[in-house]
């Protein structure tokens, strides 16, 4: 008789490293002998106690490959990944060679990050729960339950965070889910003909519905039983299109009565809907795309499921409404792109929609209710990033200036043939700002508030007098500006009857540029001014939900002149200079995909006008102090340059920024000695009534120094 197990003949030999050695394979827990070692007893005390089950088993079994069913009784065994495990009763069960679960007290604890094939639950009440950021995955047939009675219940996540994953092979009936914050059921894996079925949820944690194939859609997750939600989140992938487009489901069926109550979906659950692979929006004319199907009896409650984010299939967004129109479907939740004027929400009648949003599709003042019709539901995207082409536009405008801006005056005493002011080469610098306070004519009515700024320095390379009296510099400069704007504009709003004006976004842009001027002077101090000048822009363009990059480059060319006649009668050295400017830009920006969907901001061409009247002084003061103070009044114009956003590759959003304009300014130029010269400027621009950019208003000025050699 064995001195350790008591049995005659002995199964096992010896020990080898602290074990009880084995002779030949054993099936445990099929004992059918009335006498049992009385160390056997007191296994299911230990578990009671808390102690360590699986250290107490180590001392009393080997490790083996093979593979063992548990029918009753106690033991211990290494399990393959692949196994079948078929719980019956109320065992005591450790796997001790990699801790790949444990049963105690009809609790199944996964503790690493491993694979099991099959496991069959067949006695009532047990319990898998997944702690510590373990993953279970489920492969083969996965959970089998015998009678919907039996369903095991399983924690995912209780403590430390865990994970459940369903292969594309796993078949069968599951368990009840009790999913805790940091938990996650996962079934991106499996097939979207199959689908998915479980008892109660109840969801604290997160469900993936959506297959981790992006090109796969129409998953399913059917839950008989209820179903609790506690600000847990479903993720599930749709073709953002019309009411036929497919959509990965949460199915609410009520055919199977359960232990745990009826079907019906309740508390508060946050849908993530994945734009699926083809989602190029469009108005959903009857019930919408259905998302969660409450089917067989099975009913959901109001406020059950609320979108966790924005939804948006090229320019339209998607709101989530619970029944059908006409009162149809009323537990179930669809996803709808278009509202009724009329104080309604959503589809009316077969829709065609536009290739192309107008400026003018909504009126200026709209009223608070709005005219019978289908109106598409919209969200601060098109607001938002319709203006970052303007902006990038009057940044650059900013930058060029004009060449008094850019250098002051260029006489410091009025004389060109006393001083040789214009003759010397020169080094200049100037900060510049200007307040955005614009409106334009665009879908969403856009307005943008901030500001701009930059900082510019340039140097003459080349000076010159070729003929007499006429004299010629060029040089080269260097600028860095930011625009810094918040953006308003109408949206949806949350009931989806009206659009609400509020703010959308906001647009930060930074640009780099690079340029070269050529001035010539004329005999009698007129001038003629040329400019080129390259941008670079980056910055953002953001939203509650969504957010772009945009990277873009800007070309500029401005060509200026002036002619300054002398009025004696008007003041000391007065002269009044009539100046004219034409500048073209073009800019341009990369596309960009801001999470919810392709936008691409394209590029614009166009031109500003200016036609000038400056009045200007020279005061001379008794020590020889030189001072030209000057005001000046210009009208604005722009042409062309209508910039489009489109979304998704299809949807187009234009705006126009064109803007008839005024700008008054005062500015003075003084002599701080012979070499160094101070400038400075500030004025007011705004909009001329009834231009078609509507509102383009702000104070803006500048300063600078000039050093001459």
């Amino acid at each position: 008789m064995c001195g350790f197990c008591f049995e005659a003949p002995c199964s096992f030999d010896g020990f080898s490293n602290g074990q009880h050695q084995r002779r030949k394979p054993l099936v445990f827990g099929l004992v059918s002998s009335s006498w049992r070692p009385p160390w056997l007893f007191a296994l299911p005390m230990v578990a009671s106690l808390g102690l360590s089950a699986q250290a107490a088993a180590q001392e009393v079994f080997a490790t083996t490959n093979e593979p063992a069913t548990w029918i009753g009784g106690t033991g211990t065994n290494q399990w393959n990944n692949q196994n079948n495990w078929d719980i019956k009763a109320t065992p005591l069960l450790v796997a001790n060679f990699t801790n790949l679960a444990t049963v105690s007290n009809r609790t199944v604890r996964d503790q690493n990050n491993q694979s099991i094939g099959r496991l069959n639950f067949t006695a009532l009440g047990y319990v898998l729960s997944l702690e510590n950021n373990s993953t279970f995955t489920v492969n083969g047939a996965g959970f089998v339950i015998d009678t919907p009675a039996n369903r095991p219940t399983v924690n995912v996540g209780l403590v430390g965070g865990g994970t459940i994953k369903f292969t594309s092979a796993s078949t069968g009936d599951v368990a009840k889910f009790v999913i805790a914050s940091n938990g996650t059921l996962d079934m991106s894996g499996r097939s979207t003909t199959t689908g998915m079925t479980t008892g109660a949820i109840d969801n604290a944690g997160s469900i993936i519905v959506a297959n981790s194939d992006d090109s796969s859609v129409g998953n399913e997750l059917t839950v008989f039983g209820p179903y609790n939600g506690t600000g847990g989140s479903i993720y599930l992938r749709t073709d953002l299109g019309d009411d036929s487009s497919p959509s990965d489901k949460l199915v609410i069926d009520g055919s199977t009565i359960t232990i745990d109550g009826p079907a019906q979906a309740m508390g508060n659950t946050f849908l993530h809907i994945i734009s699926g692979p083809n989602s190029p929006g469009a108005y959903t004319a009857a019930d919408g795309i259905l998302v969660v199907d409450a089917t067989n009896g099975g009913t959901t409650t109001e406020g059950a499921f609320t979108l966790a984010g924005e939804v948006r299939g090229g320019f339209i967004d998607y709101r989530l409404f619970r029944g059908g129109l006409n009162d149809s479907d009323a537990d179930d939740w669809f996803l709808r792109s278009d509202f009724n004027g009329d104080n309604g929400n959503g589809g009316n009648g077969p829709i065609t929609p536009p290739d192309e949003l107008p400026p003018e599709a909504l009126p200026e003042d709209l009223p608070a209710t709005l005219p019978p019709g289908v109106y598409p539901i919209i969200g601060p995207e098109i607001a938002t990033y319709g203006t970052v082409q303007p902006t990038a536009r009057q940044l650059g405008l900013a930058t060029l200036g004009t060449l008094h801006e850019r250098i002051g005056d260029t006489l410091a005493t009025g004389n060109p043939e006393s001083s040789g002011g214009n003759r010397a080469s020169s080094a200049w610098g100037r900060a510049f700002g200007e307040q955005i306070n614009d409106r334009y004519r665009a879908f969403a009515d856009p307005r943008t508030d901030g500001y701009l700024g930059g900082l510019q320095s340039g140097i003459d390379l080349l000076r010159g007098e070729w003929l007499p009296g006429h004299r010629d510099v060029a040089g080269i400069y260097f600028a860095f500006a930011n625009a810094n704007v918040d953006v308003t504009g109408l949206v949806t709003n949350e009931t989806a009857t009206n659009y609400t004006l509020r703010k959308t976004g906001s647009v930060n842009l930074n640009g780099w540029s690079g340029g070269a001027y050529w001035t010539h002077h004329g005999p009698t101090g007129w001038y003629l001014d040329a400019v080129l000048q390259a941008t670079v822009y980056e910055g953002s363009a953001s939203t509650n939900f969504a957010s772009l990059s945009p990277n873009g480059t800007g070309f500029a060319s401005s060509l200026e002149a002036g002619y300054p006649i002398p009025i004696p009668g008007l003041g000391p050295g007065f002269v009044l200079e009539p100046q004219a400017q034409i500048i073209w830009q073009h800019v341009s920006f990369d596309d960009d995909n801001d999470g919810l969907g392709d936008v691409a901001l394209g590029s614009t061409s166009g031109a500003s006008g200016r036609l000038g009247l400056r009045g200007r002084w020279t005061i001379v003061s008794d020590d020889g102090q030189v001072w030209q103070p000057y005001v000046r009044a210009n009208l604005w114009r722009d042409w062309g340059a209508q910039p489009t956003t489109t979304f998704s590759g299809v949807d187009r959003v234009p705006l126009l920024e064109q803007a008839t304009r005024v700008d008054l300014s005062a500015g003075v130029t003084t002599k701080i000695n012979a070499g160094l010269s101070f400038y400075a400027q500030a004025g007011y621009q705004f909009a001329v009534e009834d231009t078609d950019g509507h509102e383009r208003d702000g104070v803006r000025g500048d300063f600078g120094l000039r050093y001459t050699w």
